[in-house]
């Protein structure tokens, strides 16, 4: 079972770090050599393993990821102070309204 989760989070890793070597951010070299530390890892408990199948994870852009969180915070401290359920529409109206635009949705 342990043999299962350690491989499932090195073929993991091992996604992860070819989405970034696709992606052309970071060191190439360096990941290139995690790759290969990867797969020699993985090789270790499953000789078998076909590294090759394993298929890149593509990176996270995190474009605006601070108003996402910001924008979470404040669904959510509209839906604490809300009386009944909201919908969607309304709980913008109501955030936008907070922020000072009067009328987003119109």
């Amino acid at each position: 079972m342990a043999d299962n989760q350690l491989i499932c989070g090195l073929r993991r890793q091992y996604g992860k770090t070819l989405g970034l070597l696709r992606s052309a951010s970071g060191d190439r070299v360096r990941l290139m050599a995690d790759l290969a530390h990867l797969a020699a890892v993985i090789r270790m408990f499953r000789p078998d393993e076909d590294v090759e199948a394993i298929r890149s994870i593509r990176p996270p852009v995190y474009r605006g990821a601070t108003f996402g969180r910001q924008w979470a915070r404040l669904a959510l401290d509209v839906l604490r102070e809300a009386e009944r359920p909201l919908a969607t529409r309304e709980i913008a109206k109501r955030i936008a309204a907070r922020e000072g635009n009067t009328d987003p949705l119109a």
